[in-house]
Order: C-alpha cells, then sequence, then structure tokens
C-alpha cells in the first residue's frame, strides 16, 4: 500500500478513535500516542485497577492488520512475556512462541501476529479487513475485550 494512503486511512481512524470521548471514558482507556504508524493506548483492568500500555503498530494499514505489542510505559520497550496479561483459557495471550520472533503475542484475528502465525497462515487478513468489526476502532476494542478477560 502506498504510504500516504496507508497514513491517511490511519488518521481518519485515529480521528474517529479520539474524539470519542464517552468510548475511551467507558473503556478507561488513555491515548498516549497517534503519530503514524503507532497507536499506543493504555488500558485499566476493572477488576485489578492495573493499568498496561498496548502498542498497535500500523504501518500499511489497513493492507495489513496492526502488530500488537505490551510496552512500558515510560521507555515504551516492549515488555517480556511474563508481563503480558495472562490467559484465563481463551487462547489469545501467550508469553512465547510466536514462530517469527520466538517472543509474546496475542493470537487474535485482526493482529498481525495472528495472521502470520505458522498455525494461521491460511486465515489471512483479507478474510477480516473489509468486514465489520474489524477497523481499527473495533480491532482496540477486542483487544480490550481480551485483556479484560484475562488474568493480569
Amino acid at each position: 500500500m502506498h504510504p500516504e494512503a496507508s497514513k491517511a486511512r490511519f488518521e481518519a481512524e485515529i480521528e474517529r478513535l479520539i474524539t470519542n470521548k464517552a468510548l475511551l471514558e467507558v473503556n478507561g482507556w488513555g491515548v498516549g500516542s497517534s503519530q503514524y504508524p503507532v497507536l499506543r493506548i493504555s488500558m485499566k483492568h476493572r477488576s485489578t485497577d492495573k493499568t498496561m500500555v498496548f502498542q498497535f503498530e500500523c504501518s500499511d494499514w489497513d493492507e495489513k492488520p496492526p502488530s500488537l505489542s505490551v510496552v512500558d510505559p515510560e521507555t515504551g520497550a516492549v515488555l517480556p512475556g511474563d508481563r503480558w496479561p495472562k490467559d484465563t483459557g481463551r487462547g489469545h495471550w501467550h508469553a512465547s512462541g510466536y514462530s517469527v520472533n520466538g517472543g509474546p503475542f496475542c493470537c487474535m484475528p485482526g493482529i498481525r501476529e495472528y495472521h502470520t502465525h505458522a498455525s494461521h497462515v491460511n486465515d489471512t487478513w483479507d478474510n477480516y479487513r473489509t468486514k465489520s468489526g474489524y477497523a481499527l476502532v473495533d480491532i482496540v476494542l477486542k483487544i480490550s475485550t481480551a485483556f479484560q478477560n484475562s488474568n493480569v
């Protein structure tokens, strides 16, 4: 995808997200960075009050889905898998084993690591990208739900 077209799509999605104050408030989100191609959002876990920062790297949006990392709020460094959300049987959060880099990942349609994982290469992003529920805001909502369902 042409970089300027990707940037324009990203910025339109970000505008939709950051102008929806009710969505941000009800979900306990804080937008840290929203400069193309990175969206960084803090999310507060309702049960534990623990806050985690999720980074969506959106280069080539929406030809490719965003790559997801959990990052240190101060440095922006990707956290090791033992500091990511813990799975509660739903199968989304993995502390290690991503085939490309061996690190932690979220196994969910709409996340780049899912679609490039050896177990899911046949479940391509093209199967989702034009469907309702897979805009960038919707993907952030899915991650938020998975985080709320995790055992942080």
